[in-house]
Parts: C-alpha cells; structure tokens; sequence
C-alpha cells in the first residue's frame, strides 16, 4: 500500500513538473433579460469577481491552444415586480467549466512546443489570441428575503445549461516561468435560467449574458522545453 501511494505520489508530481496552469480574476458584468406572460419584471444587477483555475496543453504543430478551466462567481440582484407583488432580493451562483480554445491568428504555422514567453518575435504577433469557449454552467438561483410571519424562508432553483464564451487576449511574458494576459470577452448561457420564485409565481424565460474583462497568471513549470 504505502509503495503504491508512493508510486502514485511520484506520478503526480511528474505530471506537475510538466504543467503549465494559470489563474484568471475578472470583472464580471451580468446583461439580463426576462420574460413573461403573467408579470413585468424590472431587475438591477450587480456586477462582481469571476475566479477560474485552467491547466495547459497545445497543438504540436499549430498554434491552438486548449485550457480546461473550472470558474467560480456569483451575483447579487433585486428584482420589482409589476402589480402587487413585493420585491425581492436575490443570488445567483455560478459555478461552470469551459473549454477554452486560443487561436493565434498571427502565429497560426509555428510548431514551437513552447509558451508565449519563450518565443521571440513582437509581442502582438506571438500573444494576441482568440479564444472560442464551449462550456456547461450550474445555475443556483436563491431568493433572500421571505418571511410567512413565522421567520425568514430561502426559495432556491437550480439547474444545468451549455454555455459559449468568446474573447479576444494578449500574452505577454514576463519570464520563462510566467506569463501575463489581459482578456475580455462574453459568454452566453442557452436555455432558461433558474427562478428562485418559480414555485410562488409564474415561471419566466431568460437571457443570461456575462461581459467580462481581467487579467489571467500563467505558470509554465516544465524548464526543459523553454
């Protein structure tokens, strides 16, 4: 047992020499639009941080770049309801990966096995990247601030819907261990977004958009290929 957990241990850190991850935070601001038979709804939105995590691998011969990504983030929003209905103060969560897909337009042909920052060239021709990002979200939706007379109550939706991001990024090196990348871009969530109140009222359709902008780490670990 204890040489297997070794064995294992050894493999891992292996993997983790040859990596290369980055760490993304960006401002995130949410573009919402709801619609219903039964109610008009008028919703103010608060923008906030998106954190994600990726790991690195690419094309040996083009200049494709693929970067599994885990994100995290969550919104604040307050919502009136046309007619009797008192308002409420809501939260969403969102927790997603994406396949983020980079293209180097300008740099398509290279067969370098090498990140931005061991290449030599100006900097827009070798980092400027579009970035195509297929992905599936999980949606909590919570509305805050009930109460029946008897305490406050939480109502909570939640659900699962495809996501694509596109964005447009620019890589600059700051070491051979590091690379720094502005990006912005949107994404867009198919399908209806949960409703926290769906069970009190009638249910609505959405339109989830996300416009973001921030700035990605980039760690590149195995020296050898500089």
């Amino acid at each position: 047992m204890k040489k297997s957990l070794l064995a294992l241990s050894f493999a891992l850190f292996g993997l983790l020499a040859q990596a290369q991850f980055g760490v993304t935070a960006a401002y995130a601001i949410p573009q919402v639009r709801f619609d219903s038979d039964s109610r008009t709804t008028e919703s103010v939105w608060q923008g906030n941080l998106e954190y994600s995590v990726n790991y690195w691998f690419r094309l040996s011969q083009k200049r494709i770049e693929f970067l599994p990504s885990l994100s995290y983030a969550s919104f604040d929003y307050n919502t009136d309801y046309v007619g009797n209905v008192p308002s409420g103060d809501f939260n969403l969560l969102n927790l997603g990966f994406q396949l983020h897909t980079r293209i180097y337009p300008f740099d398509f042909d290279t067969d370098c096995d090498c990140p931005t920052f061991g290449k030599q060239g100006p900097a827009l021709d070798k980092g400027l990247f579009i970035q195509l990002s297929p992905g599936v979200s999980y949606f909590r939706d919570s509305k805050l601030n009930l109460d029946d007379g008897g305490g406050p109550l939480v109502f909570r939706e939640s659900g699962v819907l495809p996501t694509l991001g596109l964005a447009l990024g620019l890589d600059f090196g700051v070491s051979n261990l590091v690379t720094i990348s502005p990006i912005a871009g949107a994404r867009y969530a198919f399908g209806d977004l949960p409703e926290a109140d769906a069970a009190v009222y009638a249910p609505r359709n959405g339109d989830f958009w996300t416009i973001s902008a921030g700035i990605q780490l980039g760690v590149r670990l195995d020296e050898k290929r500089y």
